[in-house]
């Protein structure tokens, strides 16, 4: 009896077993159309303009760069040069500055579509005059300092019966 239970758990789990292989191989790997070189899929999407000027620019930037006073420098930088042309890292930069170019113009696109806000309009303007209908006279005085005319004290010396000098006692 138990050996049966055993034996139809294990029918039931082949079964099992083969409807999840034939279910999942009758469905098309998405993967597999997506395979490919990467750098021939992003190329697709930027425009063959954009990408000559990335191009054009990286050759500009490289041909200052090689171009030094030191010969043996010159020559180690061209090399350089060469070698990243030969394994792609060109096209990769180019690629990378073609996509920030793109984005940036996008961005920029985007701010001159958003609607600009109108000017800062100071808070007292916007609530309008005061219910108490008292115009809030402001002084020149620093606040918390009392109102009313200053007392202009003279300088000592403009007394006259005062001098600079020590005066001896007799």
């Amino acid at each position: 009896m138990i050996g049966d239970r055993h034996r139809e758990y294990g029918k039931q789990k082949e079964v099992r077993e083969s409807e999840r292989e034939a279910s999942s191989g009758a469905k098309a790997d998405p993967r597999s159309s997506d395979r490919g070189i990467p750098l021939q899929k992003t190329q697709a999407e930027i425009p063959k303009e954009v990408m000559e000027e990335a191009i054009g620019e990286i050759r500009e930037v490289m041909t200052k760069y090689a171009a030094c006073v030191d010969p043996v420098e010159s020559a180690a930088r061209k090399e350089r040069y060469r070698l990243a042309e030969e394994t792609g890292q060109l096209e990769e930069v180019a690629i990378s500055l073609a996509h920030a170019t793109l984005a940036n113009q996008a961005q920029q696109v985007a701010e001159l579509e958003r609607p600009t806000s109108p000017e800062r309009v100071p808070a007292l303007l916007r609530l309008g005059p005061s219910p108490s209908g008292k115009s809030v006279r402001r002084s020149g005085r620093k606040p918390g300092r009392p109102p009313g005319k200053r007392t202009i004290q003279s300088s000592p010396k403009a007394i006259v019966a005062l001098s600079s000098r020590k005066r001896k006692w007799s």
